[in-house]
């Protein structure tokens, strides 16, 4: 991405609609969840200097399915049908294991599904001063995943199979 998408009135878009339907929630460390997503947004960007406004869009909304409070209309107005296809993606179904539905984001082929996953799951994986005890259940929950998408964007990225 040439520019910085803050500055752009999709962007401001998106953001507000995140904002709005994570209002009541903090992260990890006790911080608004929507700074959590601009973390999201900048490791995506840090890694991925040609991430897709598609990906930002991903990176902003891919929690408000399972924690936002807001409705598919409102959504629907901001986001275009593959975003939103690939925010249900992301979306964990809590009816498979963690890793199950990391296998399901990897074997999907989706580039901007694989990338905003392996952002979120960096930040995940780094845990928050207030609970440095959880290193080694990160470790044991974000390692597998990783590899896992880190297998499929290099296939994605090569074309191998």
């Amino acid at each position: 991405m040439s520019k910085n998408p803050r500055l752009t009135d999709w962007y401001r878009s998106i953001h507000e609609v995140a904002a709005v339907a994570h209002m009541h929630q903090v992260d990890k460390g006790g911080e608004p969840y929507v700074r959590y997503l601009g973390r999201v947004v900048d490791r995506l960007l840090c890694r991925w200097p040609d991430a897709t406004k598609s990906q930002v869009q991903v990176a902003l909304l891919h929690d408000i399915i399972e924690d936002g409070q807001i409705g598919g209309t409102k959504l629907a107005s901001v986001a275009d049908d593959h975003v939103m296809v690939t925010v249900h993606l992301v979306t964990n179904p809590k009816t498979m294991s963690y890793l199950d539905y990391i296998k399901t984001i990897a074997d999907s082929g989706n580039l901007d599904a694989i990338r905003v996953k392996l952002a979120d799951n960096e930040d995940n994986s780094n845990p928050s001063p207030a609970h440095p005890q959880h290193v080694e259940m990160f470790e044991r929950k974000y390692r597998p995943a990783k590899a896992l998408l880190e297998q499929s964007l290099r296939k994605l990225e090569t074309g191998d199979e």
